[in-house]
């Protein structure tokens, strides 16, 4: 297998080349890994589904692997564990054919980095972030929600529509199609930016919420792991759903206001 190392480190050759020019090593090391380990999710979670979006989340993780790998900040020893994870990453992703590996335990292995990033970003209370949330209406003007599982770690088996978090560094316009893609298998158009709202939480994290409307371009929907069940409703019929408060509130702002 072929080092990380002896790949030619140029801005050129980066996929995320605003991160490449600056902005990726103003990180820590475990905000880099569990960056990283967000892409190694994504590849488990289409692994034996799209073929597109799998390798998609394969490249975009070892482009950042290779970020990684060329921060002049991380010491010998550090960049030698990170190259023993960029290998393991392709074993995994080949099938485990020479160590064993598999996506599952890797993705666990990346989950810590996360917690430990954002453990230290609490205590410098400036964690923030942005989500994004797509309507998306078919030929009978009826909105596509979709129901968390039952495992979901926030409200199980309650109704939502497709979103996601927008990730370091990502275009807002690309994040939302990747989100939609990712939980419904539908291509969309005629995207449109209708609503934002930004609030603190209890824990003292400040997020921001961009909502948008869409048309279904092409494609069926197809479930990701994270949601079991999807329908169609009429804006008036949506509020009748243990859908979201806040999904709730835009339903009416937007699509009953005059109705």
């Amino acid at each position: 297998m072929i080092s990380p190392l002896s790949i030619k480190m140029n801005n050129q050759n980066f996929i995320h080349k605003d991160l490449a020019a600056g902005r990726w090593f103003e990180l820590t090391l475990a905000q880099q890994l569990g960056n990283i380990g967000s892409e190694v999710s994504r590849a488990r979670k289409w692994q034996r589904g799209d073929e597109k979006l799998f390798w998609g989340a394969v490249s975009r993780g070892l482009d950042l692997f290779l970020l990684t790998l060329s921060d002049k900040r991380w010491s010998f020893w550090q960049k030698r564990e990170i190259c023993r994870a960029y290998e393991v990453f392709c074993d995994a992703v080949l099938g485990g054919r020479e160590y064993n590996s598999d996506l599952e335990s890797l993705d666990r292995y990346f989950t810590y980095f996360a917690l430990i990033a954002q453990k230290n970003m609490s205590k410098k209370n400036k964690i923030s972030g942005v989500s994004q949330k797509a309507f998306i209406f078919n030929k009978e003007n009826k909105i596509l929600a979709i129901r968390r599982s039952k495992t979901h770690q926030r409200q199980p088996l309650g109704w939502d529509i497709p979103g996601g978090i927008l990730e370091f560094g990502e275009d807002v316009k690309k994040g939302i199609e990747r989100e939609i893609k990712e939980e419904t298998g539908l291509d969309v158009e005629e995207l449109k930016v209708i609503d934002a709202f930004s609030w603190l939480t209890d824990a003292n994290e400040f997020w921001v919420t961009i909502f948008y409307t869409a048309k279904v371009k092409t494609g069926q929907v197809i479930l990701s792991w994270e949601h079991d069940a999807f329908q169609w409703f009429l804006p008036a019929d949506f509020l009748q759903t243990n859908a979201l408060f806040l999904a709730k509130e835009i339903v009416k702002k937007h699509f009953l206001a005059n109705s």
